[in-house]
C-alpha cells in the first residue's frame, strides 16, 4: 500500500493495531465461553460415524 504522507501511514498502523486487538478479544471471549461450557468428553469417532450413518444414511463412494 502506498501512503502519501506519514500521517496516513500512522493512521493505518493504528487501525491495524486496533483490528488485531479486537480479534484477540473475540478469541479470548470464545475461549472463556468454551471453558464455562463444562467438562469436555472424550470423542468416539466410531460412535459418531455410526450415528451419522443412522441419521443420514451411508455415503456413496
Amino acid at each position: 500500500m502506498q501512503f502519501t504522507n506519514d500521517s496516513e501511514y500512522i493512521h493505518d498502523l493504528i487501525r491495524s493495531d486496533q483490528a488485531g486487538k479486537a480479534e484477540l478479544e473475540e478469541i479470548r471471549a470464545a475461549l472463556l465461553q468454551a471453558e464455562e461450557s463444562g467438562e469436555s468428553r472424550p470423542f468416539d469417532g466410531d460412535l459418531f460415524k455410526r450415528e451419522m450413518i443412522a441419521k443420514h444414511g451411508k455415503q456413496k463412494g
